[in-house]
């Protein structure tokens, strides 16, 4: 993701902020004005309490999936449907990288480590919905990575959406049958190949680390979490690592949604964190709801 934001820099597409903001009163409106006024991507350097940046609207617009893809915007969902075509790239596993440099294993407080940003008036609380999960599927042998907002809720736990009819939501549905708790990992600003995958509806036995490797045309790196049986893309900025318990529900929103409205009120299954780490000075990225960043990673793929 620095890769990407130096790219914009270059491009004259990245606003810079320097003056320290509140991640909960000042950040999401700053964002969303950059996001409709100016059509830039926007670097936070200074975040009120935390040494963490945090970026946005990276991908808002066919024309930053265009500079990402190296097509003329026109072509963009043709590009796309190629490399989804493209043979898929099995990763290679590398034994160290930036995104372990810190590890907090203990007394995790997900909202004293990470300046998750409130979004709108109306949510319930911080919300992270940038973070692309990922789980080995027990029935297909092969990693699926997905979008799944997660509410704030203190401590180490996290709500967590598991949209109906799709992979993560059968994969926990099967566990839960089994008593069976799903090992998971969250990554937050991984490489924008791993994340455009994440975007895309794929067929349940398809690797979707593979794919990625396709999008990038090259092989995705992985490195073993600390404390659950998985390996991750190593690219990310943040990882989370844990589980979901079987048959723990909390109550879970309202939050502003992709078509700029609030969700009700309603049960969604617990994400028990059990390490996050991160680089030394990480990047966080925020995915602001019901914007033009939202309704095209949803619309594209």
């Amino acid at each position: 993701i620095r890769d990407l934001i130096e790219f914009f820099e270059r491009s004259g597409e990245l606003v810079r902020v320097k003056r320290p903001v509140d991640k909960d009163k000042e950040l999401a409106a700053v964002l969303k004005r950059v996001q409709t006024e100016l059509k830039k991507a926007v670097l936070f350097e200074s975040v009120k309490g935390t040494d963490f940046m945090v970026v946005g609207n990276l991908y808002g617009g066919r024309d930053k999936l265009a500079r990402i893809f190296g097509v003329p915007e026109e072509e963009v969902v043709k590009e796309w449907v190629r490399s989804r075509e493209s043979k898929p790239i099995k990763p290679v596993r590398v034994n160290s990288s930036p995104c372990q440099e810190v590890v907090h294993e203990r007394n995790i407080n997900i909202g004293e480590i990470l300046p998750i940003p409130y979004q709108y008036r109306g949510d319930a609380a911080p919300f992270i919905n940038s973070a692309v999960v990922v789980v080995k599927d027990p029935k297909t042998k092969t990693y699926n990575a997905s979008f799944n907002r997660m509410q704030l809720h203190g401590g180490n736990r996290l709500g967590i959406q598991l949209v109906i009819n799709m992979d993560l939501f059968f994969i926990q549905k099967e566990a839960e049958k089994r008593g069976e708790p799903v090992e998971i990992a969250a990554l937050i600003s991984p490489d924008p190949y791993l994340f455009l995958a994440a975007a895309t509806r794929l067929p349940r036995e398809l690797d979707e680390i593979e794919y990625a490797g396709a999008l990038a045309g090259s092989p995705v790196e992985l490195i073993p979490c600390k404390t659950v049986d998985l390996e991750v893309p190593a690219s990310a900025e943040i990882v989370l690592e844990g589980r979901i318990p079987p048959n723990t529900y909390v109550e879970e929103g309202p939050m502003g949604e992709v078509l700029q409205y609030y969700g009700s009120t309603s049960t969604k299954p617990i994400f028990e964190v059990t390490a996050i780490t991160h680089r030394k000075r990480p990047i966080l990225e925020a995915l602001l709801t019901g914007t033009i960043e939202d309704h095209v990673l949803c619309g594209v793929p």
